[in-house]
């Protein structure tokens, strides 16, 4: 049976990598988002000043919360962008550090696998060259 290298690396490595792309996406949405929000955030306090400027009470309860809520909930998305993006960026290095690691050994795989398939075009027995290397192995 052959070990497929590249393929076993590939499934390792890809899930970070769309974490990285989607990281980049969301980033993206956020930093589009944020002129909205300052601009909302600046016609509320706005509208809270004219009212206040005029007297008038009703339904500056409700606005404040609301604006209150939405600072908030942008505060959270924030954080939890912030959060995901050093979550993202220490599993990137773990991949490196890993891929450093099994790339030496993916060479030598290949390099085996390689000269067993040359044992079998010269005729080499190769379950008696496995249990010899096993063997080998247990010693």
């Amino acid at each position: 049976m052959k070990w497929d290298n590249r393929s076993a690396l590939k499934q390792f490595c890809f899930p970070v990598f769309l974490e990285q792309y989607l990281q980049q996406f969301v980033q993206e949405d956020i930093e589009g988002h944020r002129p909205i929000y300052r601009s909302l955030v600046d016609n509320s306090d706005d509208l809270l000043e004219s009212c206040e400027d005029l007297s008038v009470t009703e339904g500056v309860p409700q606005i404040q919360n609301d604006v209150k809520d939405m600072i908030e909930r942008w505060s959270k998305v924030n954080q939890f962008y912030l959060d995901r993006r050093g979550q993202v960026s220490e599993a990137a290095q773990t991949v490196k550090r890993y891929r450093s690691l099994l790339l030496p050994l993916e060479n030598e795989l290949g390099r085996v696998e390689r000269r067993m398939e040359e044992c079998e075009y010269e005729g080499i027995n190769i379950d008696v060259g496995k249990k010899k290397l096993d063997t080998l192995k247990v010693q």
